[in-house]
């Protein structure tokens, strides 16, 4: 994922703190060294401070002008971003249920015959610089197999058959309830508006599921395709 694009600020700032290791102060952003160092200067003779803030100045104006840091800061940031993203792809994945997560990592292979990187398996994204857009099928994949299992285990708290009996039972102890606008049947009938809502509800979440049982047959298919 690219994410927004650097800002000139950006590069001063990351000119700035970037470190360079030294023996004798270890990693260190080299204008910190340059300020203390003049700033030390400084007690002997005052005009080492200004000399110590234009060469500071001058520095990182320098540096974050350079094509060479740019694109340097640039991979950095690319990558740290790409490791909070497999983070939470392996975060994702050790939270599906075992027959998931081997639907999951079988995609898996197939992405990397894409890429020509063999068969391994695993649980987070591809590392390859080419497989942007197959990690986001994969994360995409993920997600859907998360939902799945969600509505699943609603599907499998609730009896449809029950559920639809128990709703003829309301209507006929409402139809046989006498008095319309009695407390037994204001009862009954705010019982039956639950009742039927949970049928609503019952009816959407098995839709949902055929919807990202299409969605999770089509990426595996579309990834087979571009294998093929």
């Amino acid at each position: 994922m690219a994410g927004e694009p650097m800002s000139y600020w950006d590069y001063v700032k990351a000119a700035f703190w970037k470190p360079v290791r030294s023996r004798v102060l270890g990693a260190m952003p080299l204008t910190q060294m340059l300020l203390a160092s003049f700033g030390l200067a400084g007690f002997i003779n005052p005009g080492f401070w200004l000399l110590g803030l234009a060469g500071v100045v001058a520095f990182v104006g320098g540096r974050s002008a350079s094509q060479r840091f740019q694109k340097l800061v640039e991979a950095e940031r690319l990558q740290a971003r790409s490791v909070s993203a497999e983070d939470r792809m392996k975060l994702a994945y050790d939270r599906l249920q075992p027959a998931s997560q081997g639907r999951y990592r079988a995609l898996v292979v197939v992405c990397r015959e894409v890429l020509g990187l063999g068969t391994a398996t695993g649980e987070g994204g591809l590392t390859d610089f080419r497989a942007g857009n197959l990690n986001q099928m994969l994360w995409l994949f993920l997600r859907l197999l998360a939902s799945r299992e969600s509505i699943t285990d609603t599907l499998a708290r609730v009896d449809r058959r029950q559920l639809e009996s128990g709703l003829e039972s309301l209507k006929a102890r409402l139809a046989s309830a006498g008095d319309p606008e009695g407390a037994l049947a204001r009862s009954l009938r705010a019982t039956l508006e639950i009742q039927e809502k949970r049928l609503i509800n019952l009816e959407g979440a098995t839709n949902s599921l055929a919807v990202i049982d299409a969605e999770l047959e089509r990426i595996e298919q579309q990834v087979r395709l571009v294998r093929e």
